[in-house]
């Protein structure tokens, strides 16, 4: 059954962590208000942004042959209006610094925190990416139409030009 316009969809989360634990964590706090989707690695969780939409993406920083920075810095170029929460043991001065320029919603430490401290956040990151996607698909839409708007004042000006000679 679709959903009406009074139930939005449930959101979709891409979980991009190499410990199961965590996985299976998160299952257990949001299974039943979200559809997850789980990946070990980053060059998996590539592969699915490639081929779906996500509403919100919880990214580790340690992870073997890519670490989240890069990913997320891979996946913007594939999904620019995608929303990120990093998930990390090594909150150092440094990864943190390192998040700023990536603009991430949120650095949570491992272990999760409590309940209000991060599930009551969830809807709050979903729905800044769907604005977010909102947004870049009307300002694609403003583009079209004003190239539209030119291409029409230039045949227009040609039909014109024409007219008199």
């Amino acid at each position: 059954m679709s959903p009406t316009p009074a139930e939005p969809l449930m959101p979709c989360i891409l979980i991009v962590d190499d410990e199961r634990q965590i996985h299976a964590s998160l299952r257990l706090r949001l299974g039943r208000d979200c559809d997850l989707v789980y990946c070990l690695d980053a060059r998996e969780a590539l592969e699915k942004i490639q081929h779906a939409k996500f509403d919100l993406c919880f990214a580790d920083i340690h992870m073997p042959h890519m670490d989240g920075f890069a990913f997320i810095e891979a996946a913007r170029e594939r999904d620019p209006a995608l929303g990120y929460v990093l998930l990390s043991a090594f909150d150092t001065d440094e990864n943190l610094r390192r998040t700023i320029p990536l603009q991430v919603y949120d650095f949570i430490s491992k272990p999760l925190p409590e309940k209000q401290g991060f599930e009551a956040r969830i809807q709050e990151w979903v729905d800044r990416t769907r604005r977010q996607r909102a947004e870049l698909q009307l300002t694609a839409q403003a583009g079209a139409l004003a190239t539209d708007r030119d291409t029409a004042r230039l045949e227009r000006d040609i039909e014109l030009v024409a007219s008199e000679t």
